[in-house]
């Protein structure tokens, strides 16, 4: 969280757009959208920014909708090769299965991960939290 913060403070600093949230503010704005049936669709912006950063994914409650909306956001990104940085507390296994329906079901949490592997590079960090 804290070198994807450092990323797009830079990159703010230098005039680029980026948008950095949470999974979960990720899914609230899109909620947010669609129950006040807004004209402007959050997720759209997501998709055109040139720079997104979705801190902590996996930690949201991950009922059907919120899969899909996560799906259509990477998959749009993936597909126009937009640049993503998506940070977890998991590995991406673990990230699988807390990604997975409230059925159980893991198709579309191992398609996103399957995405995010493609158009991502893992870096794993070890060491102490510096909230600590």
């Amino acid at each position: 969280t804290h070198l994807a913060c450092s990323v797009a403070n830079e990159l703010m600093t230098r005039g680029k757009p980026v948008v950095c949230l949470t999974a979960v503010e990720v899914l609230r704005n899109a909620k947010k959208h669609f129950d006040q049936r807004s004209d402007r669709d959050p997720v759209d912006a997501y998709c055109a920014v040139p720079l997104m950063i979705i801190d902590d994914l996996g930690k949201t409650q991950h009922t059907d909708w919120a899969l899909e909306t996560l799906f259509a956001i990477i998959d749009k990104r993936y597909k126009d090769c937009l640049p993503t940085v998506v940070t977890a507390n998991y590995g991406p296994d673990g990230l699988v299965e807390a990604m997975k329906s409230p059925k159980g079901d893991t198709l579309t949490a191992r398609t996103i991960v399957d995405r995010l592997r493609e158009m991502c590079f893992t870096v794993e960090l070890r060491g102490t939290s510096h909230r600590a």
